[in-house]
């Protein structure tokens, strides 16, 4: 009887053993589970925190100051670009066709417009964005030279080399001034603010 004690002890004490064991094991694997979980969603906190990084890097670089000196590439078809805002009308052009010649450093454009009008009581908008524009048969041609010394621009056979300053081009000339900034930057509304964003102050 005194001999089988010790046998029955030494079979309790190794199933205790392997109890304990197959736990640990257990518990090693859920920790790693845990570890790998928290792990996934880290890197794509990570990765997502360098994507803002960047844009916010670019986003700096566009809105510090700089003028931007370099021209587009070509102005699209159906493109709208502000002329002259005056006595509660405002006056625009839609682009129907564009052909692009000259050089890469001064590009020179064609094109064909048609003429739009719009009424308004209050502010003048900066773009044609929202705007109700009635658009009528004239369909002026245009030509546009991009050129940082000599910029130049007409519609309808009216237009001249470009005195382009943040003090702003005078009646008519607000409507090659605008046709020049939509050709060569992309953007039309004020011509003096354009000037200053982009480094035109000549004389």
């Amino acid at each position: 009887m005194n001999k089988k004690i010790p046998h029955l002890v030494t079979l309790t004490l190794l199933a205790l053993a392997l109890t304990s064991c197959g736990a640990s094991d257990s518990a090693d694997a859920e920790s790693e589970q845990a570890k790998q979980s928290t792990q996934k969603p880290n890197r794509k906190k990570a990765a997502a925190t360098d994507a803002n990084a960047a844009v916010t890097s670019v986003a700096t670089s566009n809105a510090s100051g700089q003028p931007n000196m370099a021209f587009i590439n070509t102005l699209p078809v159906g493109f709208v670009i502000r002329g002259t805002c005056e006595m509660g009308t405002c006056d625009w052009l839609k682009v129907l066709k564009v052909e692009r010649g000259g050089i890469d450093a001064e590009p020179k454009y064609n094109f064909d417009f048609q003429r739009g009008e719009s009424m308004h009581s209050s502010d003048y908008p900066a773009d044609a964005n929202g705007v109700q524009i009635t658009w009528k048969s004239d369909k002026p041609k245009g030509v546009v030279v991009c050129s940082r010394e000599h910029p130049y621009a007409s519609v309808g056979g009216q237009g001249d080399d470009l005195k382009l300053s943040p003090a702003g081009m005078a009646g008519a000339m607000q409507i090659p001034a605008n046709t020049y900034f939509a050709a060569c930057h992309g953007e039309s509304g004020d011509d003096g603010k354009l000037a200053a964003k982009y480094g035109y102050d000549l004389k």
